[in-house]
C-alpha cells in the first residue's frame, strides 16, 4: 500500500458560449504533493459532430492555453474555464490515475464509432504533451548510454529559467547556446502562431539575455498528414510556418526542423552533442 498515492482530483469544464452558461467537461487534474497533474480532451470526433469547425479550433487553442496558464498554478485566467474540485482519487501513478477519471467523466473524449472517420482525421500532436515526451524520451536516451551521461548537464531537469521575474522555458543550455523545441502539428493555423511564438519568444528572450546563440527544434507536419486536408489549408499552414521562420532567423535564430519525433530527437542528441564536444 505505500506504493499507492493519494491526491485530490479535480473537474474541467469549459463554457462554449457565455451566454448559455452550459459548460462541458474537457479535462480532470489530480494534485499530489503538492503538484497538478492534467489530461485534457485530445481526441475532438465527438465535438465535431456538436459544433462547427471554428468552434473546434476555438477548444484546440483554450485547452493549449489553459496547460501553458495551469502550468504557473494559474487556474482562473478565462470565465470560460473552471475547475470543480471533486474530492480524493488513489492509483499506482498519477498517469494510471488520470486515466481512469479521464475515461469516467470526459465523455466528449471517447472513441468515434465511424472507423472511416477516423482514418482519415488529421492527427494532432499537441505541444504540451509534445514537450513532456520529448524531453522525457531525450533524457532517458541519454540515461540508457554511459557514452550520452555526461549529456544531462546539458539538459536540466528544471526546464525553465527566471529572467526579469518571467519564467522562460530554455530545456537546452550549453556554456555558449541555448535550445528549445516546440510542435506545430496541428490544422489551426492559429494554433501554430501561438505554439511558436511563446517557445521561440521564450529562447529568444533567454538567449539575448544571457548572449547566448540561440537553437530552435521545430516538430512540422509530415506530407502523409497534410495529405488529409485541403490544398487551401496546406498553403495557409506552409505560409505561416515560413513567415515565423523569417522572422526570428533575423535575430540570428537557428531553426532545425523534422516531421517526425524520433527523427527531431535525433537531431536535439546530436546537437547536444556538438555542444559538448
Amino acid at each position: 500500500m505505500s506504493n499507492i498515492m493519494k491526491g485530490e482530483w479535480s473537474l474541467v469544464q469549459w463554457n462554449p458560449d457565455v451566454a448559455t452558461e452550459e459548460y462541458l467537461n474537457i479535462g480532470v487534474s489530480f494534485k499530489h504533493a503538492g503538484k497538478n497533474y492534467f489530461k485534457m480532451l485530445d481526441s475532438f470526433n465527438r465535438v465535431n459532430c456538436l459544433y462547427d469547425e471554428d468552434t473546434v479550433k476555438h477548444l484546440q487553442d483554450v485547452i493549449e492555453l489553459s496547460l501553458s496558464a495551469f502550468k504557473t498554478d494559474n487556474f482562473y485566467f478565462s470565465e470560460q474555464i473552471r475547475l470543480i474540485d471533486k474530492g480524493l482519487a488513489k492509483g499506482q501513478s498519477e498517469e494510471k490515475i488520470l486515466e481512469r477519471l479521464y475515461s469516467r467523466v470526459v465523455t466528449l473524449g471517447k472513441t468515434h464509432a465511424s472507423k472511416n472517420k477516423l482514418k482519415n482525421d488529421f492527427k494532432y500532436i499537441k505541444n504540451e504533451p509534445f514537450l513532456k515526451r520529448a524531453s522525457s524520451n531525450l533524457r532517458e536516451k541519454i540515461k540508457s548510454h554511459d557514452s550520452y551521461k555526461h549529456l544531462l548537464d546539458l539538459f536540466p531537469e528544471d526546464s525553465y529559467l527566471k529572467k526579469n521575474n518571467s519564467n522562460l522555458y530554455v530545456p537546452m543550455r550549453s556554456s555558449d547556446n541555448y535550445g528549445s523545441f516546440v510542435s506545430v502539428v496541428t490544422n489551426n493555423v492559429d494554433t501554430i502562431n501561438t505554439n511558436y511564438l511563446m517557445l521561440a519568444t521564450d529562447l529568444l528572450t533567454a538567449s539575448q539575455i544571457d548572449q547566448k546563440g540561440a537553437n530552435f527544434f521545430v516538430l512540422r507536419p509530415s506530407a502523409e498528414e497534410l495529405k488529409k486536408l485541403d490544398v487551401k489549408k496546406v498553403d495557409e499552414i506552409g505560409e505561416a510556418l515560413d513567415k515565423l521562420d523569417f522572422k526570428f532567423k533575423g535575430y540570428d535564430f537557428n531553426i532545425e526542423s523534422a516531421d517526425s519525433e524520433d527523427e527531431l530527437n535525433d537531431k536535439m542528441l546530436f546537437w547536444l552533442e556538438d555542444e559538448a564536444a
